[in-house]
């Protein structure tokens, strides 16, 4: 899965755009950009390179502090699951996705129970792969 797909900011501007009733060609005058820039932003295809972009965003479609929140942390998130897929581990991006996902939705509490989860499954693998090893080391008993 690419960063593009794992991406949280694009649909929450375009969401956000939406439920305010702005249309794409009113925000773009608004920001004083090209209507083509901000489609590329609402696509995926732009990313938002600094908070004061997502404050204009934000004081632009009227959104409190909790909503500019969420976009900030949007742009965060979608910055550090871009690094994992560039650092050639595109394996791990919808994984990375996940975990910062679950980092911000579930209790300190909840965070432990999910990371002893991942640890056992973990330690389960490795213990499964020493069976296999052993099972092809031992001559076959006829």
């Amino acid at each position: 899965m690419n960063a593009k797909i794992c991406s949280r900011l694009p649909s929450m501007i375009r969401a956000a755009r939406e439920a305010a009733g702005v249309s794409q060609k009113a925000l773009a005058a608004d920001l004083a950009v090209d209507q083509t820039q901000l489609c590329a932003l609402e696509k995926g295809r732009r990313g938002v390179q600094d908070r004061q972009t997502l404050e204009r965003i934000a004081s632009a479609l009227r959104l409190d502090q909790a909503a500019l929140d969420e976009l900030v942390w949007a742009m965060s998130h979608d910055r550090v699951v871009a690094s994992v897929e560039r650092s050639g581990l595109p394996k791990a991006t919808a994984l990375v996705s996940l975990a910062l996902q679950a980092s911000r939705a579930l209790s300190q509490e909840e965070m432990r129970g999910l990371e002893s989860l991942i640890s056992d499954l973990l330690e389960g693998k490795r213990q499964l792969s020493r069976l296999a090893l052993r099972s092809k080391e031992e001559p076959a008993m006829t």
